[in-house]
């Protein structure tokens, strides 16, 4: 309940900071209450997780409050403006750790929690519970890059895209495909781009590789639990669970 309460913070959060005025084809709470009580709104849940995992235990509330700093501090590590991500790429002050810490603090982070707070549940020693948050990280990376990907499949299919999407997506073009670089430059400096030509190489370059990552990162997720993990009637599913999280968030 507490890493659902962290999500759903986030992402009222989220929505405001982004200007998105609509989640899951619903109105956006900033849109029904007003940016101020959307914001507080979003800091009681946050505050409401902390409580709920205090009143359970010491380790549990620790745990959550941990994963709710990493996860502020990946949301500012996000670009936002065009023009700033442009000031900052012309001054090769970004490099390939970017992309990595950005998918660990906005979503590994949570997943690697969720793993540990079972951990802590199930009374696991603390070598099971460092695996089990390793397990989640790498389940939570896979899920950020096919989430990046799926955006990124959109964008390629209406060949269009406005400077801010362009800004969003520039932490994994520039991961995966670092030749972007330059065409980048120029189309965050464009009012509204269609994608063509070089372009959507590159796109189409980045989205092969992602689709790549994300299955080895999935691999590694496994890997994770393979050695020292206890071996009973739930290893079967802790080993086809993250794929299973992959595939049925392509078909939602």
């Amino acid at each position: 309940m507490a890493i659902e309460l962290i999500q759903m913070a986030t992402l009222i959060h989220d929505d405001f900071v982004d200007q998105d005025t609509l989640r899951r084809n619903r109105p956006a709470a900033w849109t029904l209450e007003g940016a101020r009580r959307a914001v507080l709104i979003g800091d009681v849940i946050f505050a409401t997780a902390i409580e709920m995992m205090e009143d359970i235990g010491r380790e549990d509330g620790l745990a959550v409050s941990h994963a709710i700093a990493q996860i502020s501090k990946g949301a500012l590590y996000e670009p936002l403006d065009p023009l700033g991500l442009t000031r900052e790429m012309e001054s090769n002050r970004l490099d390939n750790k970017w992309y990595e810490e950005i998918i660990h603090l906005k979503t590994a982070v949570l997943f690697g929690t969720a793993c540990h707070l079972g951990a802590i549940s199930a009374g696991a020693d603390g070598n099971v519970k460092e695996i089990s948050y390793r397990y989640g990280l790498r389940i939570g990376e896979a899920y950020q890059i096919a989430d990046d990907l799926k955006e990124l499949k959109q964008h390629r299919l209406k060949q269009l895209i406005l400077p801010q999407q362009m800004a969003a997506l520039a932490p994994a073009l520039l991961y995966f495909a670092s030749e972007v670089r330059p065409y980048l430059l120029i189309m965050l400096k464009e009012g509204r781009l269609e994608l063509k030509d070089r372009a959507l190489e590159f796109f189409d370059v980045a989205a092969e590789l992602m689709e790549k990552e994300v299955e080895r990162r999935l691999t590694s997720a496994v890997i994770e639990i393979e050695k020292d993990f206890p071996d009973n009637v739930y290893a079967q599913l802790v080993r086809k669970a993250p794929s299973g999280v992959i595939r049925m968030f392509n078909q939602s």
